[in-house]
């Protein structure tokens, strides 16, 4: 069996959410983001796409087809560059449930932005992160 905890709810149920988590190998968390976040969240990528990308290094902007800014498919470090992105790597709820499920501290390292444009390029074969 599955638990799925309201995602605003886990911690004040640590012990839950890492029981389910250490049965299932994931945990589902409905709502971990509220809906106001969420639109945050797209705006920031919008902004940052269109305000940030423009200036950063070639080696942190990766295209499909280079010179086409619509064939976007990853940006390395974002919270290198952007205090939203910042805020959501440390000292986040992210970060937070993080420690919970690894049992101890946790040091991000890397935040990055990753799109498949349609149409273009080749398929991502199945695979585990």
């Amino acid at each position: 069996m599955t638990a799925k905890l309201d995602g605003q709810l886990w911690q004040d149920q640590p012990q839950q959410a890492l029981e389910a988590y250490i049965r299932d190998g994931y945990l589902a968390l409905s709502g971990f983001l509220t809906p106001d976040q969420v639109v945050e969240t797209r705006e920031s990528v919008a902004r940052f796409i269109s305000d940030r990308v423009p200036q950063l290094p070639r080696e942190q902007v990766f295209y499909e087809t280079l010179g086409q800014p619509d064939t976007l498919k990853q940006i390395i470090g974002l919270f290198n560059h952007d205090t939203y992105f910042h805020r959501l790597m440390f000292g986040s709820r992210f970060e937070k449930l993080a420690e919970l499920l690894l049992q101890g501290p946790v040091v991000g390292k890397n935040m990055q932005y990753f799109n498949k444009p349609p149409q273009i390029g080749k398929a991502t074969p199945p695979h585990q992160d």
